[in-house]
């Protein structure tokens, strides 16, 4: 799930954002939801699914509970 998550992350999400911007946050799944749902509003293309596994991605290695890293791929 970690590589799968990261190359999603440079697919879609680099697009606007550095992934430092994205792989420093900790946010608990509520929080994560609010933002992902942000970007698809302000244009990110992900289909349900994606935003399915992009927030189960976010929340299990980008949580307040996860050590301040990047997964190895």
């Amino acid at each position: 799930m970690a590589q799968q998550g990261l190359a999603f992350i440079n697919a879609r999400c680099t697009l606007c954002h550095s992934d430092d911007l994205i792989t420093q946050q900790r946010l608990d799944r509520a929080t994560w939801t609010r933002v992902v749902d942000k970007m698809i509003k302000w244009g990110a293309t992900v289909s349900p699914e994606e935003r399915e596994f992009l927030l189960t991605y976010l929340a299990a290695y980008y949580s307040p509970t996860t050590p301040n890293s990047t997964p190895a791929p």
